[in-house]
């Protein structure tokens, strides 16, 4: 069989890598130019930044033994640094789960899972339909190809768009499915807080801020990323960047207690899960459509693993 994957996150490859390890041909279909989804990092004149998921943890059995793996093969590693809880009452300790980064940003764990399969970068899915047992999937470029399966690992609102008027899952997922958006704040400061990165727990407008540098494989000294609530970035989604980036770096500098220099922000568009689906993921068993992303049970790395691996079992099991 040729499957088609649409999307290139940690939940698209983590299906990909399943069944083409299971003999099936896939196809992964990515609009952007880069691998991974939020496992993101942006780097220019400044050096690098993960602008978006800053590390993921590891608690369910099989993620812990993918991460060993990844880490043996030198794909991840530890981070060590400190990390605290920024509430009314001050600094408090976080939570004691070990926190793993891939290196030498978060995007290298993209490229590290893409490797080996047929990735078509640049290739926006407008329109989907099946007829009869296959699947046609439209492309941006005019092209029509044609599959024997067809497994959506996007945003849930991006997956209703393609499903609206072709599966009654649009509606389940938008029914029960709500995501949030967050801005991501790239910045650069001298100040030396007695915290390597902090979750906020307080009236900021922020709800992270981490040095980069004290990640492993990091070395650009002054960097740091700030991570907007999801409540914030959905009042001021429409705002213009030159505000949201002044008022995100005021509230910077109220967390480090020291001056920041703004480099750029970036809008998530998709990047919390406020409501989750509640199940691992979606399968059609007669038409081989399978629905995938951390959506599916929360928003961390580890929900679109599993979820990916699910859907891939799914439809090895369906014939």
């Amino acid at each position: 069989m040729h499957i088609a994957i649409i999307g290139t996150g940690m939940a698209g490859l983590t299906a990909a890598r399943a069944l083409d390890e299971a003999g099936l041909q896939v196809t992964v279909f990515e609009k952007g130019r880069g691998l991974g989804g939020r496992l993101s990092t942006r780097r220019g004149e400044t050096g690098q930044f993960d602008h978006g998921a800053a590390f993921f943890t590891v608690r369910h059995p099989a993620f812990i033994t993918e991460a060993a793996a990844w880490r043996e093969e030198g794909a991840v590693e530890v981070w060590p640094g400190k990390l605290v809880h920024l509430t009314q009452r001050g600094l408090e300790a976080a939570y004691p789960d070990d926190r793993y980064v891939s290196v030498p940003g978060m995007s290298a764990l993209g490229r590290f899972l893409a490797e080996g399969l047929h990735c078509q970068r640049g290739h926006r899915v407008q329109q989907i339909e099946p007829t009869g047992s296959n699947w046609r999937v439209f492309l941006d470029d005019g092209s029509t190809h044609s599959f024997d399966g067809l497994i959506l690992a996007i945003p849930a609102p991006q997956a209703v768009a393609l499903l609206s008027g072709v599966h009654h899952f649009a509606g389940d997922i938008e029914q029960n499915v709500q995501m949030t958006a967050c801005w991501s704040l790239l910045a650069q400061s001298e100040a030396k807080p007695a915290f390597d990165a902090a979750f906020i727990d307080n009236d900021s407008p922020l709800a992270w801020v981490a040095h980069e540098v004290s990640k492993p494989g990091r070395h650009d000294s002054l960097n740091w990323v700030a991570h907007s609530r999801g409540d914030w970035a959905e009042q001021h989604l429409h705002h213009a960047t030159d505000w949201v980036q002044a008022t995100l770096t005021a509230a910077m500098q109220h967390v480090v207690q020291g001056p920041v220099e703004a480099v750029a922000v970036h809008r998530w568009r998709y990047a919390r899960t406020a409501r989750a689906l509640g199940q691992t993921c979606l399968f059609d068993r007669a038409l081989r459509l399978g629905i995938a992303g951390d959506w599916c049970l929360g928003d961390r790395v580890e929900h679109a693993f599993l979820s990916g691996q699910a859907v891939a079992q799914a439809l090895l099991t369906s014939d």
